[in-house]
């Protein structure tokens, strides 16, 4: 469900179509056919990012889900991305970045302190 709570989207079986349902006209409509994976929400409703591997390299993209209108955010060709599917995710940062999970391996441990710009 978008943020504003307007909006549902869910895959097809086989997550090969991506669905928009509008839930003030109570119409669905076809997002893409891209065979594409996930979807997260960015923060103002506006936009549904997603995986897509159907140009032959796994990328994120995004559509707009008023021209519905794909575009590309971020090709990731040459990054180590995990096998699996549990951890296979992007999303969308407070910012508006895009973010991946990225797989170093499942045998080492990392840990991020942050420190608070000033």
């Amino acid at each position: 469900m978008s943020p504003g709570g307007r909006y549902i989207t869910t895959f097809s079986v086989g997550e090969v179509k991506l669905m928009l349902y509008d839930t003030i006209s109570a119409k669905w409509s076809l997002m893409t056919q891209r065979g594409a994976g996930g979807n997260e929400w960015s923060h103002d409703s506006k936009y549904v990012y997603m995986a897509d591997q159907s140009r032959g390299f796994p990328e994120v993209v995004r559509i707009n889900i008023r021209s519905l209108k794909l575009e590309s955010m971020l090709n990731l060709r040459d990054m180590a991305l995990s096998s699996d599917w549990f951890a296979d995710w992007q999303g969308v940062g407070p910012d508006g970045s895009v973010l991946v999970m990225r797989n170093k391996s499942i045998e080492e441990v990392y840990a991020l302190d942050l420190q608070p710009s000033r």
